[in-house]
C-alpha cells in the first residue's frame, strides 16, 4: 500500500492464466450446444429403444451442460415426466412453480419454459402473481391501485409479517386507504355488456351482508407476450386469501364474464375459482371492505395442461421457506398441487461465502427449505438450477468469484441427499469467466451478475 493505494505483484501463474483465457461468442456457444443436441436426437431416432437409451445415458453422463441426476436410477423427475405424459389423455393440470432470485424477475427464463412446455403439452395462462409485483414482466400488463402494501418473507422488496402468514409465494399483500380519497386511483370503467352474474361458489345471497365499499384494492392482469399464444388461452381465475377480519366483497370482471363473491369475516384461508365461458382479454380483481384480507396470490390459468408460476424473490438465497406459516403454506400448496418445484438460487449466497465450511452451512439451509416444501408437496419432483457465473475484481482483475465452484459442488451434494435434479447454469454458459463474455456481447448487465432479457432467453433455451 503506497499513498493510500493498493498495488499488487503479478504472480507467474496469473500471467499464464491470463494468456490462456478463452474468449468465445455466447451466441455461437449456445447455438453449438443446441445443434449438438439436435444431432443427437436425430441419431437416437435411428436406433432401437434399448440402444437409444444406452447412447443417451452415456452422452448425458459425459456432458457437464446436461441435467445432473443424483442417483444411478436417474428418477428424480420421473413423477413429473409421468404427469406430462398423461396430459395427452387426461384432464390433469401439471403445475410448475419456479422460485428464484432476481435472475428470474420480469418472468425471465420462466416465460421461455412456460412457452415451450405449453406448446408441447397444452395448458395456458400466466399462472400465479402477487397483487403488487416488484417489477414489470415480459408476459403481462399488471396494473394495480397504489394502496397495496407488500409483506415478504425475503424482506428486500417488502416488510416482514410477525405472523409469517405468507402463503406459498412468500408474499402477502394488503390494501390500505380509502377509495374516496382524491389521490386514490379509480379503476377503469367496465365497458362490457354482460350482466352481473353471481359466482356459484357463493353462499351469501341475502340482504344482511354488509361491507365497507369505500375501502378497496384492485389489480388488472392482461397477457401481452405474443410469442406464446397459449398465454392467452386460460379459462379461469383463482384468488387465494385469508385472515378476513371484516366482511369483504370480491369482484372479478372481464369481457368473458363477471363474478361477485361475498366473504364473511372469520375466514382463515380460502381459495376462490371463477370460470369463464371463453378466454378473457384481461381480468380485473377488486377487494372491497373496511379491513383488507391477506391476499396471497391471483392466478390466470387453464384447468388442464401445464401452468408455470414465476415467483421471483429478490435478494433471497433460497433459505426463506422455513419462515412461512405452516398452516397457510400447507393449505395453499394443497390447492396448487404442483408437480414440479424449480429452485433457482445460490447467487445471493456467493458474496458471504469464504470457503467450503460456509458452503456446507448454506447447503444445510437449502436442505431445510426442500424438506419444508416436500412435506406439503409429497408428489412433486424437484429441480435445482445453480447460479450463473458471477464476476468481480480479484487482485485487480475481473474474474469469477473464487468460491463459485466450491458452492456448485455443495449444491450437487444437496441435490444428491434430497433426490433433486440439478442444472449447472455456470457450466452451461461457458464456465469460468464466461459472464465477462456474456456482458461483452450485450447478453448480461454490467453488474456481471444478471442476464438481460436477451441473455435470459438464451440461457432458458
Amino acid at each position: 500500500q503506497i499513498a493510500g493505494k493498493d498495488f499488487y505483484f503479478l504472480r507467474f501463474e496469473d500471467i499464464i492464466r491470463k494468456g490462456n483465457e478463452v474468449k468465445f461468442n455466447p451466441d455461437d456457444w449456445v447455438a453449438g450446444s443446441l445443434d449438438s443436441l439436435q444431432r443427437e436426437f436425430d441419431r437416437l431416432d435411428s436406433l432401437s429403444q434399448e440402444q437409444a437409451t444406452m447412447v443417451a445415458l452415456e452422452s448425458a453422463n459425459s456432458d457437464t451442460t446436461r441435467m445432473f441426476f443424483p442417483t444411478e436410477n436417474r428418477d428424480a423427475l420421473d413423477s413429473f415426466f409421468e404427469a406430462l405424459y398423461r396430459t395427452k389423455d387426461s384432464s390433469e393440470q401439471v403445475r410448475i412453480i419456479h422460485y428464484g432470485d432476481s435472475q428470474i424477475e420480469e418472468d425471465r427464463i420462466t416465460s421461455y419454459l412456460r412457452r415451450e412446455l405449453q406448446a408441447r403439452f397444452g395448458g395456458g395462462g400466466l399462472g400465479m402473481v402477487s397483487a403488487r409485483p416488484i417489477s414489470g414482466t415480459i408476459s403481462a400488463s399488471h396494473s394495480y391501485s397504489n394502496n397495496w402494501k407488500r409483506y415478504t418473507a425475503f424482506t428486500l422488496t417488502g416488510s416482514p409479517l410477525d405472523s409469517k402468514r405468507y402463503g406459498s409465494m412468500g408474499i402477502t399483500c394488503k390494501y390500505h386507504g380509502n377509495s374516496n380519497d382524491p389521490n386514490f386511483p379509480q379503476p377503469d370503467k367496465d365497458t362490457t355488456n354482460q350482466k352481473q352474474s353471481q359466482n356459484t361458489n357463493s353462499a351469501d345471497h341475502d340482504e344482511e351482508f354488509v361491507f365497507m365499499d369505500k375501502n378497496k384494492g384492485y389489480l388488472t392482469l392482461r397477457p401481452i407476450d405474443k410469442k406464446n399464444p397459449k398465454l392467452f388461452e386460460f379459462n379461469r381465475a383463482r384468488v387465494f386469501l385469508g385472515d378476513v377480519q371484516e366482511n369483504i366483497q370480491l369482484s372479478v370482471v372481464s369481457n368473458a364474464g363477471q363474478f361477485q363473491e361475498n366473504i364473511r369475516e372469520g375466514v382463515e384461508y380460502q381459495s376462490f375459482e371463477f370460470k369463464f365461458n371463453s378466454a378473457p382479454a384481461s381480468v380485473s380483481v377488486t377487494f372491497s371492505g373496511g379491513a383488507s384480507p391477506e391476499v396471497y396470490g391471483v392466478s390466470l390459468e387453464s384447468e388442464t395442461g401445464v401452468i408455470v408460476d414465476n415467483i421471483a424473490m429478490r435478494g433471497s438465497d433460497g433459505s426463506v421457506f422455513v419462515k412461512f406459516d405452516k398452516t397457510i403454506a400447507q393449505a395453499m400448496f394443497k390447492d396448487l398441487n404442483p408437480k414440479l418445484i424449480i429452485l433457482q438460487f445460490g447467487g445471493n449466497a456467493m458474496p458471504s461465502l469464504s470457503g467450503e465450511k460456509g458452503a456446507k452451512y448454506y447447503g444445510r439451509q437449502l436442505t431445510n427449505s426442500i424438506n419444508f416444501i416436500r412435506r406439503y408437496c409429497p408428489d412433486a419432483s424437484f429441480l435445482f438450477i445453480g447460479p450463473a457465473d458471477m464476476a468481480k475484481v480479484v487482485d485487480g482483475q475481473l474474474q469469477t468469484y473464487p468460491v463459485m465452484e466450491t458452492l456448485i459442488k455443495e449444491l450437487k451434494n444437496v441435490c444428491t441427499e434430497n433426490n433433486a435434479a440439478y442444472f449447472d447454469m455456470y457450466r452451461a454458459m461457458g464456465g469460468r469467466n464466461s459472464m465477462i463474455q456474456w456482458v461483452d456481447k450485450g447478453l448480461a448487465a454490467s453488474d456481471y451478475i444478471h442476464f438481460n432479457r436477451r441473455g435470459a432467453e438464451k440461457m432458458a433455451e
